[in-house]
């Protein structure tokens, strides 16, 4: 049911939603005892209708093993009300936890990590941890959280100085300066993170196209192309999601994956034996092959890049 509903928004906002554009893009380098071991993009898109919050990291350390984290974060609003969300967690290419919030007539169907409950209160959502970044906290309370799809306590000791308490007990720390966010500390379990802003370049990337209306034009929506570079073959998609890279030949087959389909879960779908993959991590929906290879995708000033 809940499944169901989610798939019905997405599909009232794939028919009635204006081609959304690029609004604001926010850069982040993680730091770990004083290393850089991965980076956080935060983007806003809106359209006459809807403000999209995007939330993609990769981050890579050693802790027993290397450990490589992912992050995808994704919130719908409209007028200011939140009507559909999606995180996934990812640790070395396997999903360990993922949730999915909808709203419907009752209230908000949210599903963690499997488990379903019908959220009634707060009715509507409009504030999130996804916005926080673009919007500061100020006189504040609580924020919703997509990842646990619950509502968590704000305080603020000093001016642009909060503290989101998480359900483990542990809190995250975000500054803010001209209302954005510059900097936050994230308490986990295993290591403490620190998220700097920067606008400095974080990865060596290939620009593939001049501006985003450049690529909006060669990547017509949910049409997969083929990419030739340095003599390698990439399939480049354009979803309501994003932009996104991948490898072109399907894990399983070795067929071209720009041959095939994208569907309303945001997977592309090979042509052949019609294996299904997430396009934010790569995952396989039924995992009988190995993850297909995705790559990030970075929008700044100067064009639209693809870091391998």
């Amino acid at each position: 049911m809940a499944r169901r509903s989610f798939t019905i928004i997405f599909l009232l906002i794939q028919v009635f939603v204006a081609e959304t554009s690029y609004s604001q893009n926010l850069r982040y380098s993680v730091v770990w005892k004083g290393d850089s071991v991965g980076h956080i993009l935060a983007n806003k898109y809106d359209s006459a209708e809807f403000d999209i919050y995007k939330i993609n990291s990769e981050v890579r350390f050693w802790f027993f093993g290397t450990k490589t984290i992912r992050y995808n974060y994704k919130s719908v609003y409209k007028r200011d009300t939140l009507i559909k969300a999606s995180t996934q967690y990812l640790r070395n290419g396997n999903l360990k936890a993922e949730s999915t919030v909808s709203l419907n007539g009752r209230g908000y169907e949210v599903v963690v990590d499997g488990d379903y409950r019908l959220l009634t209160e707060p009715n509507p959502i409009d504030y999130s941890v996804t916005t926080i970044y673009h919007n500061e906290p100020n006189l504040v309370t609580s924020i919703f959280s997509e990842r646990w799809g619950t509502v968590l306590s704000v305080r603020s000791p000093d001016p642009n100085h909060y503290f989101i308490e998480k359900p483990d007990g542990r809190s995250t720390e975000y500054f803010f300066e001209n209302g954005i966010c510059s900097k936050v500390i994230v308490d986990n379990f295993f290591a403490t993170f620190i998220f700097e802003r920067t606008e400095l370049p974080m990865s060596e990337g290939t620009r593939i196209f001049s501006s985003i209306a450049e690529a909006h034009q060669a990547l017509p929506l949910n049409s997969p192309k083929k990419l030739l570079l340095n003599g390698r073959s990439f399939c480049l998609v354009r979803t309501r999601d994003g932009i996104f890279a991948t490898d072109n030949l399907c894990p399983h087959s070795k067929a071209s994956l720009n041959e095939g389909l994208v569907n309303a879960y945001n997977e592309i779908i090979c042509q052949l034996h019609e294996y299904r993959y997430d396009l934010h991590s790569g995952r396989e929906s039924l995992q009988r092959c190995d993850d297909l290879r995705t790559f990030q995708i970075e929008i700044e000033d100067g064009g639209v890049f693809l870091v391998i």
